[in-house]
């Protein structure tokens, strides 16, 4: 893939000669090498910080509930302990104490397994409830992420950087929409979609979350549209100014990508956490990937085609998985 920056570069190469101290070519490919390397030092930061951020919250994630913490030292021990503070687990709660004292005082049932054992069996019998989402956890808050970041490089190096400016700008009013939409279906109408069960109480609460979502989306997404321009202007400067058809590409994809959200939330309230990180690389991974694939041919148009194009398969993956159920 080569870009306005390359083709510099090796014009400068094959120029006959070493060319003056003050040349302005050459001042311009110093400035290109020590962006490179400024941005290669800066991506690989960000990935060294999600590596460490994975590492870090797996574990919390992959491992059970706990040891039982040890008793305080004024506990007593023994059969004491078990009849003064009984561990509170599934087997203490539906049955009597196996470990409580016999009519004849003689304390533990020969043979029989104690409240704590019973307690460390259930703990690793039941497996943590937030193991299930690690995976779309990962696929969310660091694939999609740095799916983003590879798609903005791959975009300055096709065209150029003040180009992925312009196109990150779009994104930025795409996703104070979005942003607002996904706090509603989050506090709203997650809870209601997770106490709704199946059928069509299930359907009804998704068809209202729809409409609540996607309507006003639809009306300001049109108004940006419509004053994109002045917008830019305003939030950025005069220099940020994208084609009219690149800003409707990117805010009808930002609607689709509200669209696909609303099944999102519902899958998260059936817990069908497969389907979630299945369809995560559909969103992002896919637009980069387009992004990636077109190279030296890449437009801005293209690029608003690609991000549409991503969502709209984002969004049929969800509502066929949300509706399999």
């Amino acid at each position: 893939m080569t870009g306005p920056d390359d083709e510099i570069i090796a014009a400068l190469r094959s120029s006959p000669g070493d060319p003056p101290p003050s040349d302005v070519y050459a001042r311009v490919a110093t400035g290109v090498r020590r962006r490179r390397r400024r941005h290669i030092a800066l991506s690989s930061a960000g990935v060294a910080a999600c590596m460490v951020a994975a590492l870090a919250v797996t574990p919390v994630l992959l491992r059970g509930h706990g040891s039982t913490p040890a008793p305080p030292s004024g506990t007593p021990s023994g059969p004491l302990q078990s009849v003064a503070a009984p561990p509170m687990c599934a087997s203490t709660l539906d049955a009597q104490p196996i470990d409580a004292p016999g009519p004849s005082g003689s304390g533990l049932v020969p043979g029989a397994p104690s409240s704590a054992a019973l307690c460390e069996y259930d703990q690793i019998d039941q497996p943590h409830p937030l193991k299930r989402y690690v995976l779309p956890s990962i696929a969310i808050g660091l694939l999609s992420p740095g799916s983003a970041l590879v798609a903005r490089a791959a975009v300055g190096e096709a065209l150029s950087w003040h180009d992925a400016g312009v196109m990150q700008a779009l994104w930025r009013l795409s996703d104070w929409v979005s942003s607002f939409a996904a706090g509603i279906l989050s506090f709203y109408f997650l809870p209601q979609l997770a106490a709704a069960g199946q059928g069509e109480r299930f359907r009804a609460v998704l068809r209202r979350a729809a409409k609540t979502t996607l309507i006003p989306a639809a009306v300001v997404f049109g108004a940006f549209c419509l004053l994109q321009t002045p917008l830019l202007g305003i939030l950025y400067s005069d220099e940020f100014r994208a084609t009219d058809l690149t800003a409707a590409l990117i805010f009808i994809g930002g609607w689709v990508r509200i669209a696909s959200w609303v099944s999102l939330f519902g899958l998260y309230a059936q817990r069908r956490t497969t389907a979630l990180t299945v369809g995560e690389f559909l969103s992002l991974p896919l637009f980069a990937v387009l992004v990636l694939a077109a190279g030296g041919r890449l437009t801005l148009e293209m690029v608003g085609v690609f991000w549409l194009l991503s969502y709209c398969a984002y969004l049929a993956f969800n509502w066929w998985a949300v509706r399999r159920s």
